[in-house]
C-alpha cells in the first residue's frame, strides 16, 4: 500500500465508525471503513490530488472532488457519502 493510501485510511478510518464504506484509491487500493452495519456506500478516488484533497478538508473538498469527477461514488449516492463525512 502506498503512503498516501496509508495516510488516507488513517484519516478516514478516526471519522467513520459505524455504516460501510469501501474506498479505492487512485492507485487501486481497496479498503473498508465502518463497523459493516446499514448501507453499504462506495467511492472510488480518480486523482491523487482529490486523495489530498480530502486528507486536508474532507468535508470541503469531498464535493468538490464529486462535481469535478475527480471522485465518483459506486455504490450509493453522493448523499450517502456525504454523509459519512457529517457524522
Amino acid at each position: 500500500m502506498r503512503p498516501m493510501d496509508r495516510l488516507l485510511r488513517a484519516v478516514l478510518q478516526s471519522s467513520i465508525c459505524a455504516g460501510t464504506l469501501r474506498i479505492t484509491t487512485a492507485s487501486g487500493t481497496t479498503f473498508t471503513l465502518g463497523d459493516g452495519t446499514g448501507k453499504p456506500v462506495a467511492i472510488r478516488f480518480k486523482s491523487h490530488a482529490a486523495e489530498r484533497g480530502i486528507i486536508l478538508d474532507p468535508e470541503m473538498k469531498f464535493g468538490e472532488a464529486y462535481m469535478d469527477g475527480s471522485v465518483g461514488v459506486e455504490v450509493g449516492s453522493i448523499a450517502d457519502g456525504l454523509a459519512f463525512l457529517f457524522r
